[in-house]
């Protein structure tokens, strides 16, 4: 979660900048700006302020001198609550610093230290690097704090936790290591918000985290944290509504006490060693949970049959564990259910008993019916007997993943279309180029409309699998415009020649790099995002996998394949039916990868300028679909044994 951020004007002063270049420069003019410093300091505490803020510019704008970052910030300390990025209370003291995504790449001055009214600083998105400075202790009003996404390097330092009225803090997505703060949660007791995630902490997590009463989000997310969840953790934390300790080394069971947190939204403690089960009645205590994983650990025993009584959940991770027994069978009251996965534990099924849960989650109309159902998975339990024919009742399905199980009989009429086919112990993909092409052409479509035929254009800024919306119809919709921008004739030359940033976040992954430099929208960017996602929805990779740090990102990670290596990165699910003895088919399949991964690359080139326009993008998009549908027109032979079997590949 971000700080909202409030962007003001530059005002391209640039005296005291070219003062400071020339200082660096040439040694015998530092003296120049040592006294222009002084001076500052003998006009008060503004004007320590001001010496505190070209001393924090000296530091941040890097070896190149930032290319006119911060160019507005002069030699007048009257002026400086007009700088770009500071706001002035009424004793004209610095009580904000905000300047995300402006390409910062120096080091953090100690001199910040010295703005002791400040309220928030926010240097998130930039690319400072060293050590956090011990001096950002002496900021005991500051109550919001933001470095994230940079490479600050080193331990956090301990008198960090002496700016006691912290409500935010967020240092997620640096190189940060050694231990978190032992007294963190003792002393900093006002945190609202606390982001540590994707950075190399070591450790146990503090117990004194326990007592942040008032936290609402805890991320400690892509460590290397060990031991056990403090036994009284949630115990007295009544706000608390996200919970994200995905990926580090934690072990043991969960505490009883996580089980009072009432407010709870989201957990996600995927990726550890933790054992033990889930607590029976994990229904009755958190009843506004909507998201909770807890996939590839070691957690045991049956699946608690209360979860059915989470309403609003719409994911559901447990794969990866030992569950053991029947899946319960009233999951089929969860309306907003959208994610469910099982796959590898020991879930058992078979012609008598253990189906119930398809019937009910297809048929059940009294209480509900899981008619928002996309993915679900299977895989690799102790599953048999015939498929249940409600499985084709399940009509937003698109991902239906079974393999690993001892199946067999025919596939459930409504889910592939033609009755009469076989199932013998293989996995689902329903309809890969019927949906999946028809997808990514509804979406080129919707972006072009936004780009070239609204007047005035818009910039979505935001283009991510989770704004994308399915119909009943499986059609895909673009939601979500909280972010977008409206580019009007006048703001659309005001952008063109401008290097003001516009502070556009956007999703991590899937955001255009020059976003993060500080460069303006732009529908440039979109293309970018839509190229991300293609990639995206054909590989099976995200953006955000833990497999993508440093120098390797999903784009490269394509071109590095493509193209002759294009089946060995695309999603396993799509080539469900390209089996290895049908040559003809698999080769239809490689064509068709080529061709629409080769264009989510052209989408993603990181210079804004190399990238294709989105009216190309289209043209082609339309283009692999209508390839794609005369390729795999008729059906797909496979060897299924015993038999040639026919597994239908209908496309419309």
């Amino acid at each position: 979660m971000g700080l909202n951020t409030v962007h003001f004007l530059s005002l391209h002063l640039g005296a005291i900048a070219t003062t400071m270049a020339m200082a660096r420069a040439s040694l015998p003019l530092l003296p120049l700006f040592i006294s222009v410093v002084l001076q500052f300091k003998a006009a008060g505490a503004d004007g320590e302020d001001a010496a505190a803020l070209l001393a924090f510019k000296a530091a941040a704008v890097g070896v190149g001198g930032g290319n006119g970052v911060l160019a507005s910030w002069n030699g007048s300390a009257a002026g400086m609550c007009s700088w770009e990025g500071v706001t002035c209370g009424r004793h004209r003291r610095a009580v904000e610093l905000s300047l995300p995504g402006h390409d910062l790449s120096g080091t953090l001055s100690p001199a910040v230290g010295n703005l002791t009214s400040l309220r928030m600083l926010d240097l998130s998105y930039n690319w400072l690097h060293g050590g956090i400075p011990g001096s950002l202790g002496r900021l005991r009003r500051l109550r919001a704090l933001d470095l994230g996404f940079n490479t600050f390097s080193g331990e956090v330092p301990g008198n960090l936790t002496s700016c006691t009225s912290l409500e935010y803090l967020a240092l997620g997505s640096n190189k940060l290591t050694g231990r978190i703060p032992a007294e963190l949660g003792n002393t900093l007791t006002r945190l609202q918000q606390l982001g540590l995630d994707n950075n190399s902490f070591i450790g146990h997590w503090p117990a004194s985290l326990s007592n942040l009463s008032s936290l609402e989000y805890l991320s400690l997310r892509m460590n290397s944290l060990e031991g056990t969840i403090p036994p009284s953790f949630g115990s007295d934390m009544p706000l608390l509504h996200f919970i994200d300790i995905c990926s580090n080394n934690l072990s043991g069971a969960l505490p009883s006490s996580l089980y009072n947190l009432s407010s709870l939204m989201g957990f996600d403690a995927g990726n550890n060693k933790l054992n033990g089960s889930i607590a029976a009645d994990i229904g009755e205590k958190f009843l506004h949970l909507q998201d909770f994983a807890v996939f590839n650990n070691q957690f045991s025993g049956e699946i608690p049959s209360s979860f059915s009584n989470l309403t609003n959940l719409s994911s559901l991770q447990l794969s990866m564990n030992g569950f053991s027994g029947f899946v319960p069978r009233d999951l089929g009251r969860l309306n907003g259910l959208q994610n469910l996965q099982l796959g590898v534990n020991m879930l058992e099924a078979g012609d008598i008993k253990g189906w119930e849960f398809v019937d009910s989650l297809a048929n059940c109309k009294s209480i509900g019916k899981l008619s928002n159902l996309t993915g679900l998975y299977l895989y690799n339990n102790s599953l048999s007997g015939h498929v249940p024919s409600s499985f084709g009742n399940l009509t937003k399905l698109i991902k239906l993943f079974m393999q690993g199980n001892k199946l067999e009989g025919p596939i459930p009429v409504n889910l592939d279309r033609k009755k009469g086919q076989s199932l013998t112990n293989v996995w689902i993909y329903k309809k890969f180029c019927g949906r999946m092409l028809d997808i990514a052409v509804d979406i080129m479509d919707a972006l072009e409309y936004l780009h070239n035929h609204c007047q005035p254009p818009i910039v979505h800024c935001d283009l991510k699998p989770s704004n994308i919306l399915l119909a009943e119809d499986m059609s895909a919709r673009v939601g979500d415009f909280g972010i977008s921008r409206i580019l009007t004739e006048s703001a659309s030359k005001s952008l063109q020649n401008s290097s003001i940033t516009i502070g556009v976040r956007g999703s991590i992954g899937y955001v255009a790099p020059e976003y993060g430099e500080g460069s303006a929208v732009s529908t440039l960017g979109d293309v970018y995002s839509l190229g991300i996602l293609l990639l995206e929805m054909f590989t099976g990779m995200s953006p955000t996998d833990d497999m993508f740090r440093d120098s390797l990102d999903l784009h490269s990670f394509a071109e590095a394949a493509h193209p002759d290596r294009i089946l060995e990165i695309a999603d396993p699910t799509l080539l469900v039916h390209a089996d290895a003895k049908d040559s003809i088919t698999r080769s239809r399949m490689q064509e068709c990868l080529i061709s629409v991964i080769g264009l989510g690359l052209s989408c993603s080139k990181h210079q804004p300028k190399e990238r294709i326009l989105i009216q190309d993008a289209a043209v082609k998009m339309h283009a692999i679909r209508d390839d794609a549908y005369q390729m795999f027109s008729g059906s797909l032979s496979v060897d299924m044994g015993e038999d040639t079997k026919q597994i239908c590949s209908d496309l419309k």
